[in-house]
């Protein structure tokens, strides 16, 4: 199944019968009645608005939320589980400790 990806790249597994991977922008202009009244569009326009002021982070702040979050050696910062103490058993690294998920192999953060 051919898809929107660049070069040689496509998906492996096939889309439900209700999911489009190409032709999005003509079948969204083959519709041809109103579905929201201008209000409603300023209604819908102004709650986006106000969900993107709230949701609104810093650049800085959000450095320093993935600091912490990555400096911990307790808990995966990409799934949450419980980081554990392991040895590499073969490769370059063989015999070096570091620390990896304990959801192996479902997740494979690991840090030296």
């Amino acid at each position: 199944m051919r898809s929107g990806f660049i070069g040689e790249c496509e998906l492996k597994s096939n889309f439900p019968p209700n999911v489009m991977s190409s032709g999005l922008s003509a079948y969204i202009k083959s519709f041809e009645s109103v579905v929201f009244s201008p209000g409603e569009i300023s209604l819908l326009e102004a709650q986006l608005n106000k969900m993107k002021v709230d949701n609104t982070i810093s650049t800085k702040k959000h450095v320093h939320n993935l600091k912490e979050r990555y400096s911990n050696v307790e808990v995966c910062p990409k799934c949450g589980s419980k980081l554990v103490k392991r040895t590499a058993r073969s490769g370059a690294f063989a015999g070096s400790e570091f620390i990896g998920c304990s959801r192996f192999p479902q997740c494979k953060y690991i840090k030296k």
